[in-house]
């Protein structure tokens, strides 16, 4: 499984997935710079329960390695980041040419069609090769890191399903995806439940946690 999380946390991902002491593996993993800095999914509870969960699953499947795909790139080009996210998951494939590679992105990375004026990760994959889903929902809320200068926290997130009683699955239609193209959707059939950072409250707090927590009632 290939997760959208820094290669720099390779080692630590692979002491929570395989190691013996998972309680120094945790620790080792929620010291890491990405779980400390950014203040949505990607260092979430939810994340980690996943990491977890795929623990378990190895049990049963030894076989199963999970994979960091975020890595450093040069350029302050708007594209530069997707590119370096593609290229990444194309080498996962060509050292493993026979596994299947599960990644978890976020939505708009998946997209299979230039949006801002860039082409996405997904775009970087062989045609032939990739199952690009959007993932959708009933609402709610997420853990969100907006821009710089604007809050982060509990808000409205996610994408909407354009059926909001559509049960969880996935449905290979793309004209079911809310925003743009897809070979489909994986629809979550409930709402979102915002995650908190599983290291806890970085310290200090970043300018958008300040204005979040300053615009709270």
């Amino acid at each position: 499984m290939a997760l959208e999380l820094s290669t720099g946390d390779q080692v630590a991902l692979d002491g929570i997935v395989t190691g013996k002491d998972l309680t120094a593996a945790k620790q080792a993993l929620l010291e890491r710079p990405v779980w400390k800095r950014f203040l949505d999914g990607r260092g979430s509870e939810a994340m980690l329960r996943l990491l977890l969960g795929l623990r378990e699953l190895r049990e049963r499947y030894p076989e199963l390695s999970v994979a960091a795909f975020d890595a450093p790139y040069d350029g302050e080009a708007p594209g530069d980041r997707d590119k370096s996210l593609g290229k990444a998951l194309l080498e996962l494939g060509v050292a493993k040419p026979k596994d299947t590679v599960l990644a978890l992105t976020g939505n708009y990375h998946a997209m299979l069609a230039p949006m801002s004026g860039y082409d996405l990760a997904a775009m970087f994959l062989p045609p032939s090769e990739r199952l690009s889903l959007e993932v959708t929902d009933r609402g709610g809320e997420a853990w969100i890191s907006t821009f710089p200068g604007q809050a982060c926290g509990p808000s409205k997130g996610g994408v909407a399903d354009k059926d909001p009683l559509r049960p969880r699955g996935v449905y290979l239609d793309r004209s079911l995806a809310p925003f743009g193209k897809v070979d489909g959707i994986l629809s979550l059939g409930l709402p979102l439940s915002a995650s908190e950072p599983a290291a806890g409250e970085p310290s200090p707090l970043p300018d958008c946690r300040i204005k979040y927590l300053n615009k709270k009632p």
